[in-house]
């Protein structure tokens, strides 16, 4: 009997497996290992818990930590759409017939125009075009709605913190009218046509939310 002990206690210590010695579910060598029997088994105490199950010992354990951990793929942010806003500088209270010069009027709707860019995550883009009516020759009118257009893109350039390469301009000429006014001459067609001397200014942007 002596003999069988002899030869079951150095398989018993020599067979282990190192975990947390705060673990009470198992039998632990005085190097913090778990002790094995002549079989092979880990070695429990009578307070073991499934909550003490560690790889090597229980097999559930093993095939929980061999399983590779899967995590839901996460849909990025669509990206916030742009904004476009238009605002129309127009002759009778922007301009006067047959000029490219700002009224106050004209300066003051800018000036609103700045103002609103603090409200913006992001400037795209600010398109001005400028339009003429058609009275008179067609290509010096496609000047003149030239002309009105670079004045409002130089206002916008010198008085708001506007990068000039987002600054667009493009001349209209006597196309795109709003008002046609047929059969009026003289200065009756002057004022009728006055909707149609203006400058458009079109902004894209991304909104703060």
């Amino acid at each position: 009997m002596f003999k069988t002990l002899a030869l079951i206690i150095p398989i018993f210590l020599v067979s282990t497996l190192s975990v947390q010695a705060d673990n009470d579910g198992y039998v632990f060598s005085s190097g913090n290992s778990v002790l094995h029997d002549g079989s092979g088994d880990c070695v429990y105490t009578n307070f073991w818990d499934p909550q003490d199950a560690i790889a090597g010992c229980d097999a559930v354990v093993s095939e929980v930590e061999s399983k590779p951990v899967e995590f839901a793929a996460v849909e990025p942010a669509a990206p916030k759409p742009p904004i476009t806003r238009q605002v129309t500088l127009d002759a009778k209270t922007h301009f006067d017939f047959d000029k490219a010069t700002l009224k106050p009027a004209g300066r003051e709707a800018l000036d609103s125009i700045i103002a609103s860019l603090g409200n913006l995550n992001e400037l795209l883009e600010i398109s001005i075009a400028g339009h003429a009516d058609r009275i008179g020759d067609a290509s010096y009118n496609q000047q003149l709605a030239l002309e009105r257009a670079m004045t409002v893109r130089d206002y916008l350039s010198q008085r708001g913190s506007v990068d000039p390469n987002l600054l667009k301009v493009v001349s209209m000429g006597e196309d795109d009218p709003l008002v046609s006014c047929e059969g009026i001459r003289g200065q009756p067609l002057i004022d009728c046509l006055e909707p149609n001397r203006r400058a458009e200014v079109t902004i894209k942007a991304i909104e703060v939310e």
